[in-house]
C-alpha cells in the first residue's frame, strides 16, 4: 500500500518529523510514503512560509536541502519503506511562470497541484470556507474554482490534481448537497485538460475521515475522469500528523478500482510507475 499525500513538519500546518513518518510507515506495512509540505504563495495574505527544524522561514529561503536530507537520512535508517520528495503547490494564474522557474530547478519525485484559494481566502480552512460560501453564491465560486484548476492542468507544472472537488467539505456543511452538484458542466473540460496534458487525479481519502462517503474527488468525478481519458491515479491520506499516515487507503483504492483505473501509480523523479495494488 502506498500513501502520496503525507504532510510532515515542514508544512506550516504539519506535525511529525519525516522520521516518525518514516518509522510508522514501517509499522503499517507502507510500501511507499511520498511527502508533500504545502507550498503556497499569496501576497496578498503575506510572506508564506515553510518550517525548518521548529522554526518559521520564508518560503523562497534556502529550506530544500534540508528537506531532502531529511528524506535521504530516513530513508537509510527505514530501508523497508520506499519514501519520496515531493511538494503540494498551491495554484493561481499570477504565480505560473515563478513556480516553473522553481520547480524546474527542484529535485522531486512529485508534484500535486492544488486550487486552495477563493478570492484569497483558503477552502480547507473552516472559518475562511464559511466566509466564501458568504460572499459568493455556489455557481461563483465554482466558475472561480474549476477556472483556475483548468488552467492548473494545462500549466505542465504539476504531475496530478489534488483533492479535485475540495470545497464540498465546509460546503456541504452550509449548503447541504447542492455543493455536490457544484462540478455540473465546470469540471468536464478541466477533466479534458487533464487527459490532454497527461495529468493525473489523486484519489484523496482525507475528507472520509470527517464523515463524508466519498473521497475527493466524488466516485462519480472519479469515473468521469476515467470516462474523459485520465490514465494517472494516486492515493494519498493527505495526513498532517503521524495517527493519520494510511488511513483510509484501502477505501480509496477501492474507489479508484471501482471508477475502472486498473492500476495506482507512484511517482520517481516526475515519472508515473504503476504498482500492484
Amino acid at each position: 500500500m502506498i500513501d502520496f499525500h503525507v504532510h510532515p513538519d515542514y508544512s506550516i500546518d504539519g506535525s511529525g518529523t519525516i522520521e516518525e513518518y518514516a518509522h510508522r510507515a514501517v509499522e503499517l506495512g507502507l510500501t511507499d510514503v511520498c511527502f508533500v509540505p504545502h507550498f503556497d504563495s499569496d501576497p496578498v495574505r503575506g510572506e508564506s512560509r515553510m518550517r525548518l527544524h521548529g522554526q518559521l522561514v520564508p518560503l523562497t529561503s534556502d529550506w530544500m536541502p534540508y528537506y531532502l536530507a531529511d528524506i535521504a537520512n530516513a530513508q537509510r535508517r527505514y530501508p523497508g519503506v520506499r519514501l519520496h520528495a515531493g511538494l503540494e503547490v498551491g495554484y493561481a494564474p499570477e504565480l505560473e511562470s515563478w513556480l516553473s522557474g522553481i520547480l524546474s530547478r527542484s529535485q522531486l519525485d512529485y508534484v500535486i497541484g492544488s486550487v486552495h484559494m477563493v478570492d484569497h481566502l483558503a477552502l480547507s480552512i473552516e472559518e475562511e470556507a464559511r466566509e466564501i460560501f458568504r460572499r459568493f453564491s455556489l455557481g461563483e465560486i465554482a466558475q472561480r474554482y474549476f477556472e483556475a484548476l483548468g488552467l492548473a492542468a494545462e500549466s505542465g507544472l504539476f504531475d496530478v490534481i489534488g483533492h479535485f472537488d475540495l470545497y464540498k467539505r465546509y460546503g456541504f456543511v452550509t449548503h447541504g448537497a447542492a455543493v455536490l452538484e457544484m462540478h455540473d458542466g465546470l469540471a468536464a473540460p478541466v477533466l479534458g485538460a487533464m487527459a490532454r496534458n497527461g495529468v493525473g487525479i489523486e484519489v484523496n481519502t482525507a475528507v472520509l475521515r470527517h464523515g463524508h462517503p466519498d473521497p475527493y474527488p466524488s466516485r462519480a468525478l472519479l469515473a468521469e475522469a476515467r470516462e474523459r481519458g485520465v490514465s494517472v491515479v494516486t492515493v494519498g491520506s493527505d495526513a498532517h500528523r503521524v495517527a493519520h499516515l494510511g488511513a483510509e487507503l484501502e477505501r480509496g483504492v477501492a474507489f479508484a478500482h471501482e471508477a475502472g483505473f486498473p492500476v495506482i501509480s507512484r511517482f520517481s523523479l516526475r515519472k508515473a510507475e504503476p504498482t500492484s495494488l
